[in-house]
């Protein structure tokens, strides 16, 4: 994408957060969150993924969060590196105050990368399209609660960035309740054509894992009858289970 085709994918987004006057609560730009999680070359899509996380994580409340509006996530954004990655180039260290920068160093920005090279096949994040369900931070999962209005506004951003993506597969990191896997197979507008879930025995040998995993159409706005299908499938999230595992990657 040309950087004039970039500017306005942005300025449609903008647009969505835009109140119209019967609205009086509507989720607004100014919140603290963040759209785009890998850079500029992934809208092209060349290899069919389309990462989708829950929410961005973080204190919204802390000073340093608090800042880290939607608004200033997207200017930031059309400065960043085409190859840019949240899951690589950002450090995710608690300890702030620390001088020495450790990017890409968290456990969950390590099982990403782990796999997407382990079982996407694709050797380098960068190259695959992440982003988030919701956009809004909170501290937890459990911390963000269904909100109509979150899910409405952020569904039509991924509907844009559907059509500019054209994924084959999206993989949703987290399939319980409330996760985004979840959110995806509950919306109404989706023609759900099938759904499977098949266990795997963990790695201790005590606790099975799950994919679970569904095909839907209509999840790109096109003419009627031109629908592609598309595979949504859930896997463990990264916070508890290690996708770098061979068990992990042998199923």
């Amino acid at each position: 994408m040309n950087a004039h085709e970039l500017d306005s994918l942005v300025g449609e987004i903008r647009g969505l957060f835009k109140p119209n006057p019967d609205e009086s609560r509507k989720p607004t730009l100014g919140e603290s969150g963040q759209v785009f999680y890998s850079g500029r070359q992934t809208l092209e899509g060349k290899n069919g993924f389309y990462l989708m996380g829950l929410n961005p994580g973080g204190d919204p409340c802390d000073p340093d969060s608090k800042i880290k509006t939607i608004e200033k996530s997207l200017s930031s954004w059309l400065g960043k590196a085409p190859g840019w990655s949240e899951y690589l180039d950002e450090d995710w260290g608690k300890k702030k105050a620390d001088p020495m920068k450790n990017p890409g160093n968290s456990r969950h920005q390590k099982r990403v990368r782990s796999f997407c090279t382990n079982c996407l096949g694709e050797p380098d994040v960068r190259n695959v399209f992440s982003a988030n369900a919701i956009f809004k931070r909170t501290k937890t999962g459990e911390g963000l609660l269904k909100d109509p209005e979150w899910d409405r506004i952020c569904w039509q951003v991924h509907q844009l960035l559907f059509l500019r993506v054209r994924p084959q597969y999206i993989i949703c990191l987290g399939h319980g309740p409330g996760s985004s896997f979840e959110r995806l197979k509950e919306k109404q507008c989706l023609d759900v054509v099938g759904s499977c879930e098949k266990a795997f025995p963990g790695p201790s040998g005590k606790r099975n894992f799950y994919i679970r995993w569904f095909e839907a159409a209509k999840i790109q706005k096109q003419a009627p009858g031109s629908e592609s299908l598309v595979r949504v499938i859930g896997v463990p999230h990264p916070s508890w289970f290690p996708l770098d595992s061979d068990a992990f990657a042998s199923a």
